[in-house]
């Protein structure tokens, strides 16, 4: 048995999914897809315990580079999934910046503190501004993200080539 799913209603699902009646078809299809993002999700997460990066992820499940953020979309419902489609000009420049840190961190990923970076770089927003009367700086950040590296308690850098 798998995630709750044993053999035989596999089976039965995927029979269904080749029925000639589209109802039944077309809702054993609803199913598997829901049992593929489950499975995924359950195989990500062990890859990503036993240290694979989310690059090697990517390649083993064929994610391309150009067809990342089209799947990113389609798995967000309603007026988000839209919003997608038209990020502002500020959050193209949030997330260039982001990737600019993630690669000066030596990561291979853009993660949540790569995004803080990105913000407190742009500057002009009122996220921005609303962090900076908080006193977090760039330089702040940075060095307590270099501090946790050092201690363990974030992901380390990846490895020079």
């Amino acid at each position: 048995m798998v995630v709750g799913v044993d053999a035989g209603e596999g089976r039965r699902v995927v029979d269904a999914a080749a029925s000639r009646d589209p109802e039944n078809g077309l809702s054993a299809v609803l199913a598997l897809r829901g049992l593929v993002e489950v499975l995924e999700s359950l195989q990500v997460d062990h890859a990503r315990a036993q240290g694979w990066s989310w690059r090697d992820i990517a390649r083993r499940l064929g994610v391309t580079k150009q067809g990342r953020a089209p799947q990113a979309r389609a798995a967000v419902p309603g007026p988000v999934k839209r919003m997608w489609d038209r990020p502002s000009p500020a959050a193209v420049q949030v997330m260039n910046l982001a990737r600019d840190e993630a690669e000066q961190l030596g990561q291979d990923y853009i993660g949540d503190e790569d995004a803080l970076l990105g913000v407190l770089g742009h500057g002009a927003s009122p996220a921005a501004a609303l962090m900076r009367e908080a006193g977090l700086t760039a330089s702040g950040v940075r060095a307590e993200l270099a501090r946790g590296q050092r201690a363990g308690h974030t992901p380390r850098r990846r490895a020079a080539h």
